[in-house]
């Protein structure tokens, strides 16, 4: 059946496309019965109503469901700083540290012949070659594995402790990284090596960079 029209004047039922009443002649409205079934207000309001508890469920298990992210830190902290540092160190620790003499070895013959009188390495005249070579002897391998020069190598691994983040800094020409200036020194390391090597503190730099999960290293220089 057709969509009617009913007249407010007196109730009578009359086409969709009439302007005006058959029965009384009064003006008819612009609204319009269907002969279908329609959505009654209680249906309407209980869809309204599933809607928003629907909603509200949602929210609720977002807050408690176990599988929620913590909120991201913007800030990069020199705590935070320190922990991801510390932590990539770890990757590559640990390891024979590569030190170099204290400056009052470099050129000073009595600190090298400190070293003779304790017994640590002595003057060996090469095979090839007019100058002499510092070698070490079996004490002093005990506390180093190879002397080149200026350059000394441990022999016992050791594992590096950040002592102290000295400067966090925007890194130029780049957006959403950091360049971090922090100290840090090989721990355990016995006492006399440190009367000989530069052992501690040591100074290192590093690159962070923040993502959708957070701050993560993007270059590490610090041996």
């Amino acid at each position: 059946m057709a969509a009617q029209q009913l007249c407010s004047a007196c109730g009578k039922q009359n086409r969709e496309q009439a302007r005006f009443c058959g029965h009384c002649g009064h003006p008819l409205q612009t609204t319009t019965l269907k002969t279908g079934k329609s959505a009654s207000p209680k249906i309407l309001t209980g869809g309204i109503i599933c809607v928003l508890l629907g909603l509200l469920i949602y929210l609720w298990a977002g807050e408690h469901s176990p599988y929620t992210f913590p909120p991201i830190q913007r800030d990069l902290t020199r705590q935070k700083a320190a922990a991801l540092i510390a932590q990539k160190m770890e990757e590559f620790s640990p390891a024979k540290p590569e030190l170099m003499f204290n400056k009052d070895l470099i050129g000073d013959r009595d600190a090298r012949l400190k070293g003779i009188r304790e017994g640590l390495w002595y003057w060996r005249k090469p095979k090839r070659g007019p100058f002499l070579e510092l070698t070490l002897t079996p004490k002093g391998k005990e506390f180093f594995e190879e002397v080149e020069g200026a350059l000394v190598t441990l022999a016992k691994p050791y594992m590096p402790r950040v002592i102290e983040i000295t400067g966090i800094a925007d890194a130029p020409f780049v957006t959403g990284v950091k360049e971090v200036a922090f100290t840090w020194e090989w721990q355990g390391v016995p006492d006399l090596v440190r009367a000989y090597c530069n052992v501690s503190p040591l100074e290192g730099n590093a690159l962070i960079r923040l993502y959708d999960d957070g701050w993560r290293i993007e270059n590490l220089n610090w041996r």
